[in-house]
C-alpha cells in the first residue's frame, strides 16, 4: 500500500461562521466525494475498511488547515475570499479516488460553508530516521474497554501501549507483515498538554482526547510512514491524531 498527503487548497464563496466541531461534517464530505466517485469502494469503507484484530481501520487522516481566519470564542470567522487548506492524508489509493470525487462536486460544503476547489498540492518529501519529533495538531484518542469505554490520557502508561498496539496493527496493513520493532514515546512538554473533545458520530457525547503537545516517537523508518501519514491514536478519518514533522536525529 502507498501512503501520501495532500492538500486542497479551498476559498470561502461567502464569509461564513464554521463551528469548531466540524469534524463530523468534514468527514461526511470526503465519504461524499469518495461515494461520487466510487459508490462501492464508498460503502466498503464505511462498513468495513480493513480489519485487523477484529478492529476497523480506515488508514485515512484528515484535517482543515486555517491561517487567515480569525479565531473566536464560539466560531471560526471565515471571510468571504480567504483560502483554508484540507488534507488528506494515508492510503494513496482512496486519496486519488477522494480528490477525483472533489473535483466533480464542484462546490464543497462544510457545516453549510460553500468552498471552491482553486488548487491541490502534494506533501513535500519527508526523510524518515528513526528518532522523529512531531507537533500534534489535533487531539491524540486512545480508549479502552471494559463494560464500558474509558478514555486514556498521556499521563496513564497505558496511553502509550495502547497507541503502540495501534501503530503495529496499521503497520501490518499497510506492509502485510509483522511490526517486530520496539516503539517509543516520549513527549516534549508536558505541562502543555490539553484536554479536547470531539462529538461522536451519532451526535451523542464526545470522544476524549488530548492535544497541544510535541511528541518524540522512536521506531523503524517504516514505522514512522505509518505514523506520519495515517495518524496517531484513534478516529483518524475524524481529524484526530493529526501530526506534522518538526525535526528527527
Amino acid at each position: 500500500m502507498n501512503l501520501s498527503r495532500h492538500f486542497i487548497k479551498i476559498v470561502g464563496k461567502e464569509s461564513y461562521k464554521m463551528t469548531y466541531n466540524y469534524q463530523y461534517n468534514l468527514m461526511k464530505l470526503i465519504y461524499r466525494a469518495l461515494e461520487v466517485e466510487d459508490k462501492k469502494q464508498a460503502k466498503y469503507l464505511h462498513e468495513k475498511g480493513h480489519i485487523v484484530d477484529n478492529k476497523k481501520f480506515k488508514l485515512l487522516n484528515t484535517y482543515l488547515l486555517f491561517s487567515d481566519v480569525i479565531f473566536e470564542k464560539d466560531y471560526i470567522d471565515v471571510c468571504k475570499g480567504k483560502s483554508i487548506e484540507l488534507m488528506i492524508s494515508g492510503d494513496e489509493d482512496y486519496i486519488n479516488l477522494i480528490l477525483k470525487g472533489l473535483i466533480k462536486l464542484k462546490e464543497i460544503c462544510i457545516c453549510d460553508c460553500i468552498f471552491e476547489i482553486i488548487d491541490v498540492r502534494a506533501d513535500k518529501k519527508i526523510k524518515f530516521k528513526k528518532q522523529m519529533l512531531y507537533k500534534i495538531l489535533s487531539q491524540v484518542i486512545e480508549s479502552t474497554y471494559n463494560d464500558r469505554i474509558k478514555y486514556l490520557s498521556p499521563y496513564d502508561m497505558q496511553f502509550y501501549s495502547a497507541l503502540a498496539h495501534n501503530l503495529k496493527r496499521k503497520y501490518r496493513i499497510v506492509f502485510n507483515e509483522e511490526y517486530k520493532d520496539e516503539i517509543y514515546f516520549d513527549i516534549e512538554n508536558v505541562l502543555t498538554i490539553k484536554k479536547k473533545k470531539i462529538k461522536n458520530i451519532k451526535g451523542k457525547g464526545y470522544k476524549t482526547g488530548y492535544g497541544n503537545f510535541n511528541i518524540w516517537i522512536e521506531a523503524s523508518r517504516k514505522m514512522q510512514k505509518v505514523v506520519y501519514y495515517t495518524g496517531l491514536g484513534q478516529a483518524n478519518l475524524l481529524g484526530a491524531g493529526t501530526l506534522i514533522h518538526l525535526t528527527s536525529n
